[in-house]
């Protein structure tokens, strides 16, 4: 009985000591840390094979890193692009054309052999004119982590309305009348003066000042 229970005390003993060494081993390994930049401008006529980026990552314990690329949640692009997975290297596998203006995402990955990085890459394809002159585009956002929010977009050029059936002189070529030239504006029409019609009287009151005004002759004369 004696023997039976030190050999489970034994065997407890050992997985006791296993468990500890395996944390204490994964516990001081640091994963990677990505230094590379995330927003990635291509041109849709880019050539298959070309080089995109050099992933770099920073590893505190010095392990081999063996870096991949893993399909994002949302607008995944990572079937255009490979990666070598010592260097980190990566290059275009498939051609972007017809794609000039869209936006992707794509996870890079960096495994050290005890843990695994990974961070959300943009990608945006810039239009490419027949003469081969890249498109003006708006700078791009800063997405270090994954994001399923639309990527903003300028304002839309303003398109005037047809003229209003209540305004006919509004039009859509024209909203605002233009002055006319110096040399060919019309002189000023001088306004004639107001005319102001005659004041009328009504009889009562001229009866009024007739015996107002014999009043005043009657008291001057008795002051006389």
């Amino acid at each position: 009985m004696s023997s039976k229970i030190c050999r489970h005390f034994h065997l407890f003993v050992l997985i006791y000591h296993y468990i500890s060494q395996v944390s204490a081993f994964t516990g001081h390994n640091t994963p990677p840390v990505f230094d590379f930049k995330r927003d990635w401008l291509i041109q849709e006529n880019e050539p298959v094979g070309s080089r995109i980026i050099t992933v770099r990552t920073r590893d505190e314990d010095n392990d081999p890193i063996e870096y991949g690329i893993e399909p994002a949640r949302y607008v995944d692009g990572s079937e255009y692009f490979r990666i070598n997975k010592d260097t980190g290297e990566v290059f275009l596998k498939k051609p972007l054309t017809g794609q000039g203006g869209n936006d992707f995402y794509l996870y890079i990955t960096a495994n050290d052999g005890h843990q695994t990085a990974k961070i959300e890459v943009y990608v945006r394809v810039l239009e490419t004119s027949p003469d081969g002159v890249p498109s003006i585009v708006d700078p791009p956002l800063d997405v270090p982590f994954s994001t399923s929010r639309p990527r903003l977009r300028p304002f839309p050029p303003f398109v005037p309305s047809a003229p209003h059936p209540a305004h006919p002189s509004s039009s859509a070529a024209g909203p605002f009348r233009r002055p006319p030239a110096k040399g060919n504006a019309p002189a000023p029409t001088p306004l004639p003066p107001p005319s102001s019609p005659p004041l009328a009287i009504s009889p009562q009151f001229q009866r009024f000042l007739r015996e107002r005004a014999a009043s005043r002759r009657a008291a001057r004369g008795g002051a006389s």
